[in-house]
Formats: structure tokens, sequence, C-alpha cells
């Protein structure tokens, strides 16, 4: 398993480090419902203390005065203020458009220019006519004979049952989601949301599909 939670090449050993030192401080965890639940739940208490939240509000840049950000302008052209502007979005987008690159050095520019980009993710959902409860919450796989799915070498696949969060689905069913790190240069090549696209995707799907037969064939039929 050690293996398989290391085996992305260039890794850093932050990443799973700090993925322990969660678990282990029991600071990590999966919210029944998925993260809509949570987001609603903070939502509602910063309601409740009196804020408020504009959706639905593209922001076009940040407003700056004395080298302080003070506020942000909106596409259609409203201007908003306050004493402190926090953003969570896309860090290229924070800098490079609403800042418009003005308050970064080579440093940040060198992250965005010369630092390999973290692998590309293709998201698998299966849905099953099978409650999934005698399968494991976590199944990684080591393949014998490793596959290539969306352009990259697949040595591994873990499969991720959701049967501990019945909110997901209808009683007598069940989900097993699972994603893996492909090629963009690969994807790139094939136009978006054409016959080719969604054959590949199709494609992606049904192979992950046969090897999770072949580890539990009574799943047959049930997808």
């Amino acid at each position: 398993m050690l293996f398989v939670g290391l085996d992305w090449e260039g890794q850093s050993a932050f990443f799973p480090l700090m993925g322990l030192a969660l678990q282990g401080a029991g600071n990590a965890g999966y919210p029944i419902g998925g993260s809509l639940p949570l987001a609603q739940a903070i939502e509602t208490r910063y309601l409740e203390l009196g804020g408020s939240i504009r959706y639905k509000s593209k922001v076009e840049s940040i407003i700056t005065r004395n080298n302080k950000a003070v506020g942000v302008r909106l596409s259609d052209g409203n201007e908003l203020y306050a004493d402190c502007v926090i953003s969570c979005a896309y860090g290229h987008s924070t800098i490079f458009d609403w800042l418009r690159g003005e308050y970064c050095d080579d440093t940040i520019r060198g992250y965005y220019q010369n630092m390999r980009w973290f692998p590309p993710i293709l998201f698998i959902s299966l849905g099953f006519n099978s409650d999934l409860k005698t399968i494991p919450d976590e199944l990684t796989l080591i393949l014998d004979n490793p596959v290539i799915i969306g352009g990259a070498e697949q040595k591994t696949i873990t499969f991720r049952n959701h049967a501990h969060d019945p909110t997901l689905f209808p009683e007598g069913k069940g989900i097993i989601t699972l994603w893996l790190p492909v090629s963009y240069e690969w994807w790139d090549t094939i136009p978006y949301q054409g016959e080719k696209y969604r054959d590949e995707k199709e494609n992606a799907a049904q192979q992950v599909i046969d090897i999770l037969f072949n580890q539990y064939p009574e799943l047959s039929g049930a997808v």
C-alpha cells in the first residue's frame, strides 16, 4: 500500500505525509452526503452571523490602493469594497488576471512557467443495482498487466465504494468511484465533446468495469 501511495513520479513527500498527519490528528474525514452538505452548513452559519452572499457574480478584477486589496470589480460593473479581500480561486487567475501580474516576482512566475503540472485526472463514477455492502470501502488493485487509459499507463487502480453514505443513492443500490492520472497532451488531440471524445470516455469506463468484474464476478450485469 505504501508503494501505491508514493507511485506518482516526482511527487513531493509532503503530499502523502500531510494526508497521514491529518488522519492521525483526527482532522480528516468524509461528510455524509459529500461536499454539498458541508458547504451548506458553512453557508447557514455564515448567514446566521450576519453575512451576505452574492452568487453568480463574476469577478473581473481586484481593486487595489496603496498596494493593498480593497475590493473587487464585477463583470456587471459593480464594485464591492471590504476591509479584507480573500481569494480562494485558482492562483493563476488571482495573480495574473485579477491582479494583472503586478504583485509577483520571478519565483512566483517560475511556479507557473517551469514546474511540472499535477497530472490531469479522469474521474469515473459507476452506479450499481446492488447495495455493495460486501465490497471493501476502498480497494487498490496492482495490475499484473498494466493498461493504457486516457493516454497513460495505469499500473494500479483504486476503487472507492460509497456504501457508507446512503444519502447518495436509493436503497438497494450502490456507487463506486475512481480517478486516474491521464495524459493531457493525449486528450488535447481529441475534439472536445466530439464522437471520438465520447467513444474514448466510454472505452475508459468499460476498461475499469472489466477490471472490477474480474475481481468481483458477482457484480457483472449490475452496472
